[in-house]
């Protein structure tokens, strides 16, 4: 399996998983693979939203299950 296959089968899978940890470096590299056609921009621009979205509602969600009020 070649590198332009992994990215064409698991790139968006990694920008997700990717943006929960290192946003900003894996947002460049996104935006290049799209620029070389291996991504489409609008996924490889909605996935790390996705990944923002999904890490602020579990975090807020988390924060309410384990904080108790005054």
């Amino acid at each position: 399996m070649t590198l332009t296959q992994l990215v064409a089968d698991y790139g968006y899978l990694a920008v997700f998983a990717g943006a929960l940890f290192e946003g900003e470096t894996v947002l460049l590299l996104a935006g290049f693979a799209a620029h070389q056609g291996y991504l489409s921009f609008p996924g490889s621009s909605s996935s790390p939203s996705a990944a923002a979205r999904w890490a602020i509602s579990s975090g807020s969600s988390w924060v309410g299950a384990t904080e108790r009020p005054c």
